[in-house]
């Protein structure tokens, strides 16, 4: 199960550090106020929507892996929970990390050949691969935007 261990790696490392980037989700979080995780002056997505994006998908597919049906829809996916104060931005962010450690594990457990099977037996979704490889790419994908968001909120360059 190398496959599945370098693979549960790489979903820890676009959230903990040490990827190949060395751009992660933590490190770019871990100041961000709850006002500025909620502020809308940049666009339809603030921070915190985009972490419940990525979230999102990754909870599906942890209830999947879990055993449980594969039930989500795109039109939800950036319906973040209300964050009105310091206190439900944690929540969020600990949700997130709980289910990014979740997911880890039920990756690590899958055997190697099982990532070349149809996702949901239904070759229309793809292969396990590509699914949660397309999982860590999302995520890569909007920590480039929440990176831009914060710059842009904090007057960067």
């Amino acid at each position: 199960m190398q496959l599945s261990y370098n693979i549960a790696q790489h979903v820890h490392q676009l959230f903990h550090g040490k990827n190949w980037t060395w751009s992660f989700v933590d490190e770019h979080l871990d100041d961000v106020s709850w006002q500025e995780a909620t502020n809308t002056a940049f666009g339809n997505n603030t921070i915190a929507q985009l972490l419940y994006h990525i979230y999102y998908y990754m909870k599906a597919h942890v209830i999947y892996l879990d055993g449980g049906v594969l039930d989500y829809d795109d039109k939800f996916s950036f319906e973040a929970p209300i964050i009105a104060n310091a206190a439900d931005w944690v929540r969020l962010k600990t949700e997130v990390n709980q289910t990014v450690e979740k997911y880890c594990k039920l990756i690590q457990q899958l055997p190697d050949e099982l990532y070349w099977k149809d996702f949901r037996e239904d070759p229309k979704f793809g292969n396990y691969y590509h699914n949660i490889q397309g999982v860590i790419e999302h995520g890569h994908y909007h920590l480039g935007q929440i990176v831009l968001i914060k710059k842009l909120l904090r007057g960067k360059k």
